[in-house]
């Protein structure tokens, strides 16, 4: 299990496209050695990476070029988020065995669900793997919500952090309120926030 305490910014990794949709791995060699040198660490096929808009084969594909390209030199959060808890879990399993530092979620999202299956979703998915597991709580997307209560309860439950992308810096501070367990990483999506966040 990764004890890698992420810092500093953490940019969206892009997943570059070639003119016929497939992956640009040159491009994406390319970008994630501009990057590395520059970042507190990485994080990979979430939104504005098109991670939903993947195919299996080139989720497959972006994880392991990633893994391959980044050889340690920051760590890595990887989403895998998907609408289903099995797909999402088949996928984080493809990850801990590649070795990224962190794993991120969306609450399985399209759908509407109650409060308990988003928790039983992350409950799964931190039984299921190694690495340390944050929620990627990104409302406007998913659909779903993932709230203070449930997020203390997860992080009781091994839950190492959370992406808050929901721009709502009252949120951001109920969660930190919320969460009382040393080490729980509280990491600022939305860049607008940055300054009252580090306040926080």
């Amino acid at each position: 299990m990764s004890d890698v305490k992420f810092r500093g910014n953490i940019p969206a990794l892009l997943t570059p496209f070639t003119q016929d949709g497939e992956v640009d791995v040159p491009k994406l060699r390319a970008f994630i050695d501009y990057l590395a040198p520059q970042v507190g660490g990485l994080f990979a096929c979430g939104s504005y990476a098109s991670g939903p808009l993947l195919s299996d084969k080139q989720r497959r594909q972006v994880m392991e070029i990633v893994a391959e390209q980044v050889q340690g030199r920051v760590p890595v959060i990887l989403h895998v988020g998907h609408p289903s808890t099995d797909v999402t879990l088949e996928t984080a399993k493809v990850a801990d065995r590649l070795g990224f530092d962190g794993i991120s979620s969306l609450p399985p999202y399209y759908y509407h669900h109650s409060a308990q299956s988003v928790t039983d979703h992350f409950l799964r998915l931190i039984d299921a793997v190694e690495t340390p597991v944050y929620v990627y709580h990104n409302p406007s997307l998913a659909n779903n919500t993932v709230s203070p209560a449930q997020l203390a309860e997860l992080a009781e439950h091994g839950l190492a952090g959370v992406k808050d992308s929901s721009a709502n810096i009252k949120n951001f501070y109920d969660f930190i309120d919320a969460v009382d367990k040393p080490g729980f990483g509280f990491i600022i999506g939305s860049q607008t926030l940055i300054l009252p966040a580090l306040q926080a």
